[in-house]
């Protein structure tokens, strides 16, 4: 035998703004009863945002596994470490050249690139190829000078600028003798 209570009957009833009732029962509890109605957004133009669906999320590519092997192209691990050894070379290099500089040329250097040195035919400015400034002694003419080592093709910048440095430093002379003036006007030909 079955026996079916009567529904508690409702001591409060209070209407909420969506539309659904709350009753409050003789034992205490509470009680929502009906279906939501959707009411009007309190900023006048302005509608609820409703989502139907969630919106996908963008997922992570898994992870490869201790064991996981990937395929890698052996030309751009051979680059990778060309171009390793050339920074490598380059920071030697330049490590070199700042031993060679005295105090007041290696903060030239470090703050603009270039620095000057003194020779007895008159000043030089090293730090941009093919284009070496020199301001001869006693005079206000500027010429520039194309002076490179033998296989400067494949030596760090501040290698070619070591190695011109203890040239200039060691014969002067000679070092002008090779050096190309390119201020200098061209050489007229004649023709017969």
């Amino acid at each position: 035998m079955t026996t079916a209570t009567a529904p508690a009957t409702a001591v409060e009833t209070e209407i909420l703004p969506d539309g659904r009732e709350l009753r409050i029962l003789a034992d205490g509890s509470l009680v929502v009863v009906g279906t939501a109605q959707a009411r009007p957004h309190p900023v006048p133009g302005v509608d609820w945002i409703r989502r139907d669906r969630p919106r996908p999320r963008a997922r992570r590519a898994p992870r490869p596994g201790p064991f996981h092997v990937r395929a890698v192209d052996p030309t751009h691990l051979a680059r990778q470490a060309s171009s390793y050894r050339r920074r490598l070379a380059h920071d030697r290099a330049k490590a070199l050249l700042l031993s060679l500089l005295d105090p007041d040329q290696r903060a030239e250097y470090q703050r603009t690139g270039h620095f000057w040195v003194e020779v007895p035919q008159g000043r030089l400015r090293f730090g941009r190829l093919y284009s070496i400034r020199f301001e001869p002694r006693g005079t206000n003419a500027v010429h520039l000078l194309c002076v490179v080592p033998n296989g400067y093709e494949t030596l760090p910048i501040p290698d070619i600028w070591a190695n011109l440095l203890l040239a200039v430093r060691d014969d002067p002379a000679r070092f002008f003798a090779v050096a190309i003036d390119r201020t200098a006007p061209p050489a007229r030909r004649t023709l017969f």
